[in-house]
């Protein structure tokens, strides 16, 4: 038994409609007899079930792949993004799927940020009194957002504020399964660091954060030490950062991010953000 799913599509905000469609291949001996399909949304640490149901199920002859079930599933409500499985059972048949459910998000405070004007547009919902980071009110924020190598990223980090700087972030998904095709991407890893606090990653740079995978930076990169790499990995030629701190000679830390999409309105790319801007802040 297997469910249309893919990595665009399995990572949801509580509420959200799971389009699940749950599919069998039935080549046993003998036909299934009518029953239930069983599902079940269980935490992958602790065990925790968060959802579960059954869908009735007719008999099922032997033959090719058919759908049984569409049921309505609705993505749970929890309190922190958790990383998930979504279990399914019948006739003996079992299978399961890796999620990440998010809460509902409130809008950040951006009163302490500021963007530059390429990124502005971006920022305004998310962190509602962000400043144009070319206005007066704008250069006295403490930290600055700007795409790297810009006028507004140099004379941020100029004033001896935080600056986090965006690059690579646009292009075609930098992820391609098997080794006769492949990316720049081909094994990289998550440091156990607090700006990647509200995203339940396991580590590594899975399926689930394909989606927005682009190509990072070639190592080495000036400013960042091994140590402070958050996200990192192999990739054929070179090993590339993706996300990393950046230390400024003054002692000021900021952040590097580069081809990891933050920028589009997804749960993952905005829970990255959102963690770095809290560690920031916190410092």
């Amino acid at each position: 038994m297997d469910a249309y799913f893919d990595q665009t599509n399995r990572i949801l905000v509580a509420g959200d409609r799971i389009p699940a469609k749950f599919m069998l291949a039935h080549y046993g001996g003998a036909a299934l007899d009518a029953g239930e399909l069983k599902w079940r949304i269980v935490e992958s640490s602790g065990g925790k079930v968060l959802a579960f149901g059954a869908e009735p199920v007719g008999r099922q002859d032997v033959g090719a792949v058919r759908t049984i079930a569409e049921p309505a599933l609705r993505a749970p409500e929890v309190r922190k993004a958790v990383a998930a499985r979504l279990e399914a059972e019948f006739g003996g048949v079992a299978n399961s799927w890796n999620f990440w459910f998010f809460p509902k998000r409130q809008p950040m405070s951006g009163e302490d940020l500021a963007a530059d004007p390429m990124l502005l547009g971006f920022m305004k919902e998310r962190y509602p009194g962000i400043a144009s980071a070319q206005s007066a009110e704008g250069a006295r924020r403490r930290i600055v957002l700007a795409p790297a190598g810009s006028w507004t990223a140099r004379a941020a980090a100029e004033r001896g504020v935080s600056v986090v700087t965006f690059e690579n972030q646009t292009g075609l998904d930098n992820v391609y399964l098997g080794w006769w095709w492949m990316g720049s991407q081909m094994g990289s890893v998550l440091n156990d660091h607090p700006a990647l606090a509200l995203l339940p990653h396991s580590g590594v740079f899975d399926q689930l954060l394909f989606r927005i995978g682009r190509e990072g930076t070639p190592l080495p990169v000036a400013e960042v030490e091994e140590r402070n790499l958050v996200m990192f990995g192999e990739g054929g030629e070179h090993c590339y950062a993706y996300l990393a701190e950046r230390i400024q000679k003054d002692g000021t830390r900021g952040f590097m991010v580069s081809g990891l999409d933050l920028l589009s309105d997804t749960p993952e790319g905005t829970a990255i953000l959102d963690g770095i801007l809290a560690w920031l802040r916190g410092r």
